[in-house]
Parts: C-alpha cells; structure tokens; sequence
C-alpha cells in the first residue's frame, strides 16, 4: 500500500474536520488512491479530540476532512477527504496527551475576573498551538537545534517550578528569557522583574503586572502536571541521545550538494532560522576552523558581517 504521509511544519499544518469539531492535524498518514487514514496526530481541546475520535472510530465510520492551514485559519481549496478503513475499527490505539498549557489553566476561580489576568486568557488557546509548532520548525531544521530547545525547555520548566516553590507566578518575555537561561535564581528573577514592573509603571505602559502571587492559582496542581511535562521532554530527549552527525541525512545531502564540482568552484550560502543549526554545520563541515572558505554568520558574529560577506 503506498500512502500520503506528512510531517508538517509550523508554516503549513492541516485542520481536521469530524463530528462537527476541528483540530490542528500535525502528522498523519493517508492513502491518496481511496483516503483511507492510517495514522493520525492532534493538537487541539481534549473535548475536540474526543469528538473527532468517536465520529471517525464509530460503526460505520464516518469521514472526516483535512484542510490546509491551521485550526481557526483553514485555506480553502486544500480538502482532502480521509476515513478510517471499516476493517481496522477495533484495532485503533488513541492517546490524549495534555501539552503545556497557559498560566490561565491554574487562575483560581475568584480571581478570573481581576484585570492584570486578562491578557492572560487571551493567550491562553495559542500556548499548545506554538509549543507544538515550535517544536516541529526545530526538528525541521536540524537535529542539534531539535535537542537544544528541549534542553531550553527542560531549564525552563525546572525554574518555572522553582520560582512557583518561591511564592510567585513570573509572566512576560523577559520571564521567559531569564526561565530559559543555564544560570537561574528564583530571588534574582524576582528582583528582575519587580524593577521592570516598576519601569513600565512609571512610563504608563500597558502590560505592567510581571509579578503574581501564587495564592491567586492552583499551585500543587501546577506544579504536578510541571512534573508530568518535564517527565515527557525528558523522555524525548533521551529517545534521540543516540542521534548523532552520522545518522543526519539533511547533514549528508549537504556534504554531497557541496562537493559537486559546479559548487566547489563558487560560493555557496546556507541559511537556517536556527543559530544552533548554523552552529552545528559549522562544527561539522570545518570541525578545526582549518577552512577559511567556510565561514560562519550567525547574531554572535554579526560585527564581522563585511568581512564575512565579501
């Protein structure tokens, strides 16, 4: 049997239609001849997901539709009808897995109403969404940038727990920088951020509440489903421990793309949205610097962008 199978990228996912709901598909398989479904990935609420399972696993089942673009933001013209082979109803194994959620999941009850949370529900349905999203563009670009931001997630998660454990929820992207970083201090965080709260207050900007107090949110229940998130990265991270510049296809086509003569003769430039990656074909392709003819053009050494260029 040949089948349609895409793992997608951020730039191009699909919308799945079943049973009156609608997901993010991220990774599916299909038959093109007569769109029978044999695997399929979903990010979106559990009670869509449910939905969307019990329609397209019922007796008979019934079809469902992808679409392409994201859940909410479809592009029309790009439907393909899909549905699960009658022969295989019984044999189906589906999980639902909860993805990292917004702050706005563990605000108390008597505390949803309050102002300085309202930017928070608003965020709330995109979290899960770019965290998949960010995820797959990093595998997509290579493996070592894949790795790195599961390491950066990994940090981020433990000193989230930390500064819960310390008495407060940080919020905002300087938060997110700080969480991220291999050095972190709960009380250095803290003291960060009350200086900026007091910064923006002072210049009447908007968005100034970095800084909330755990009372205001569902803490023991944060920080355990913080546990079941890190006990899955971890998990990932050690799946692809083995992975290694030998086992890179994309790494190996390059090796081959760059030793055809037509190419060896003139420049050759290679972009990547990924400083990691940059970083990581550079180590591999002149592991000494011992090449002059390759170089390097990443933020960290931007000033020597003329030079590079030329």
């Amino acid at each position: 049997m040949a089948t349609q199978t895409a793992m997608i990228d951020a730039e191009s996912l699909y919308t799945i239609n079943a049973g009156g709901f609608s997901a993010t598909a991220d990774a599916f398989a299909r038959d093109p001849k007569d769109g029978t479904l044999w695997f399929l990935s979903m990010v979106g609420s559990q009670t869509a997901l449910k939905a969307i399972w019990a329609s397209m696993l019922k007796q008979p089942p019934e079809p469902a539709h992808l679409i392409r673009g994201v859940d909410g933001m479809a592009i029309s013209g790009g439907y393909q009808r899909c549905v699960i082979p009658p022969s295989t109803i019984g044999t189906w194994t589906t999980k639902i897995q909860r993805l990292p959620s917004s702050a706005a999941e563990y605000i108390k009850p008597e505390a949803r109403e309050r102002l300085e949370y309202r930017d928070l529900f608003r965020a709330q349905d995109r979290i899960a969404r770019l965290m998949a999203a960010l995820l797959l563009k990093r595998l997509e670009s290579s493996i070592e940038a894949f790795r790195s931001t599961l390491n950066s997630l990994i940090r981020s998660n433990r000193n989230f727990r930390e500064a819960l454990e310390a008495g407060f929820v940080p919020i905002g992207s300087t938060a997110t920088r700080l969480l991220g970083g291999e050095a972190f201090e709960a009380e250095t965080l803290l003291e960060v951020l009350e200086q900026e709260e007091t910064r923006r207050q002072n210049a009447g900007q908007r968005r100034s509440k970095l800084v909330h107090d755990v009372r205001d949110f569902e803490t023991e229940k944060w920080m355990r489903e913080l546990d079941d998130d890190h006990n899955i990265l971890t998990e990932i991270r050690d799946r692809i421990s083995d992975i290694g510049p030998d086992d890179d296809d994309k790494l190996r086509v390059l090796r081959e793309f760059l030793e055809r003569p037509e190419n060896e003769a003139g420049k050759v430039l290679v972009f990547s949205e990924a400083e990691t990656t940059i970083e990581y074909l550079y180590r591999q392709l002149n592991a000494d610097g011992a090449d002059p003819s390759i170089v390097r053009l990443t933020g960290s050494t931007g000033s020597d962008a003329q030079n590079i260029v030329r």
